[in-house]
């Protein structure tokens, strides 16, 4: 049940987001805004199947990384590597091997790899739409690839289904 209900307020967060940022540039009414993007998605996903919301995903992901390394680059070259180092260590942000057991304490890196794990273990093994986008393609290449699966976490053998 609680699945159920995550699931829930997930997709109307997915629906609801890019819908609102449409609706501010477009001129659109939010509703209106809601039903064009769900019905573009519905009609994308019956057409194209998971294959090619695997492959979209493959280019967001590769878009928001492509992204985010930009925005980093741009404030390292306005601010400086120093300013924001310094910044983020008057900020207590640098502790970075606290191994306090202490359940009280922010961040510990026994609370950050169990909830790493958790959290991995959540996504890759227990989730339905991760599953069903990494069986549905052809190759064990192509579900290593998926960005689902990072060079940072861990590479499950995750056989795909073979094709009638």
């Amino acid at each position: 049940m609680c699945h159920l209900l995550s699931s829930f307020f997930f997709m109307g967060i997915c629906l609801y987001a890019p819908s609102l940022a449409l609706s501010t540039v477009t001129g659109l009414s939010l509703w209106g805004s809601m039903i064009s993007m769900g019905t573009v998605c519905t009609i994308y996903i019956t057409i194209g199947g998971v294959r090619a919301v695997v492959y979209t995903d493959e280019l967001q992901t590769t878009l928001m990384f492509g992204g985010v390394l930009v925005v980093m680059v741009m404030c390292c070259l306005d601010i400086g590597v120093v300013n924001i180092w310094t910044a983020a260590k008057d900020g207590g942000r640098l502790e970075v091997f606290n191994f306090d057991i202490s359940p009280f304490t922010r961040h510990t890196f026994w609370s950050t790899m169990v909830l790493g794990f958790y959290a991995t273990v959540n996504m890759l093994g227990l989730n339905q739409g991760c599953y069903q986008r990494l069986a549905s393609v052809s190759s064990l290449q192509i579900t290593q690839r998926e960005p689902t699966i990072t060079k940072t976490q861990i590479k499950l053998p995750v056989e795909p289904i073979k094709k009638l």
